[in-house]
């Protein structure tokens, strides 16, 4: 179950652990910390609480050059309790809250949640005014006021810390692969299925279009990816994704479009809504002189896809 607000937690009577963190991504360095505090809540019977922010704190302290986000809140607070967050707090990231001073934090979280026995953060965590806290000072302040506080180390792999910021390198690079070993899982979009102009069809090669606006974009291109319809069961589709502007057909648009053309036959009932995990990148977005020539290209794009997903 989600909150929105730290309010909705302080009639909690059992112990709470909670996780502070901005967690885009959810990827293995955050699992990290999500299995320290689902562990540490079950072995004291209490709850695991993520505290998180939306919006990222860069466009209040930084406006002009905002972090954008790998997903969006609802994904990654799917992600959160999927990784063993009972609850997930998440709270707006104002001005007033950027300019309280660091050592208040600690107060002002135990005044809200009674019940708060430990807090977890990775080891880089700051925050405060100016971000002039760490993890050694909300230790400090934190032992005054009877808190727990266990600041977990980074997981690094192939030696270099696993972070968004190199995610986020990754995915707007068009390297899904890299990015998804360090993400523990597939990339992700999701989106309400909208209609098309129907010209896949028309060149025998039908999609599905997702209204699906990120704010970190991946790279335009094509790429190999799996389809699952929420509702519909667990079964995933094998299909080839085209993420781009589409300019053998639009001319001058600019906004990005994610179409989905399945390679099995599709669920037998309408569906409103679908999930697509990339997994390889194919190549990027390509002008064609003509229809023909992308419906050729198209089929060798199907052919790839086939090969990476099916029979590896």
């Amino acid at each position: 179950m989600a909150f929105l607000g730290l309010e909705n937690l302080k009639s909690e009577t059992g112990p709470l652990h909670l996780a502070i963190g901005i967690f885009d991504g959810v990827h293995l360095g955050h699992q990290a910390i999500l299995k320290q505090v689902a562990q540490t809540a079950t072995k004291d019977g209490g709850k695991a609480i993520v505290l998180t922010f939306w919006p990222h704190p860069s466009h209040v302290l930084c406006p002009e050059k905002p972090v954008l986000m790998l997903m969006g809140r609802g994904l990654r607070e799917r992600f959160l309790r999927e990784s063993g967050a009972d609850s997930v707090v998440c709270i707006e990231f104002s001005p007033e809250f950027a300019s309280m001073p660091a050592h208040a934090f600690p107060s002002f979280l135990k005044k809200a949640l009674p019940s708060l026995k430990t807090i977890f953060v990775g080891d880089g965590f700051r925050f405060g005014r100016g971000r002039e806290g760490d993890a050694t000072l909300l230790s400090i302040e934190g032992a005054k006021i009877g808190l727990d506080v266990r600041p977990v180390f980074r997981v690094d792999m192939d030696d270099i810390p696993i972070s968004s910021t190199r995610i986020r390198e990754n995915v707007s690079a068009g390297e899904i692969a890299p990015a998804n070993l360090l993400l523990g899982r597939p990339y992700i979009a999701e989106g309400r299925i909208v209609p098309g102009d129907g010209l896949g069809t028309k060149i025998g090669v039908p999609t599905f279009n997702l209204d699906w606006s990120p704010e970190l974009t991946p790279r335009l291109g094509v790429y190999a990816v799996r389809s699952v319809f929420p509702g519909f069961g667990s079964q995933s589709f094998t299909a080839v994704a085209n993420y781009g502007i589409r300019p053998t057909v639009e001319g001058e648009c600019t906004e990005p479009r994610l179409e989905v053309h399945l390679l099995e036959s599709p669920p037998p009932c309408p569906v409103e809504h679908m999930e697509v995990a990339f997994h390889e990148f194919i190549r990027p977005e390509l002008k064609f002189d003509s229809l023909e020539a992308l419906a050729k290209r198209i089929e060798k794009d199907v052919e790839i896809a086939r090969k990476l997903l099916v029979d590896p």
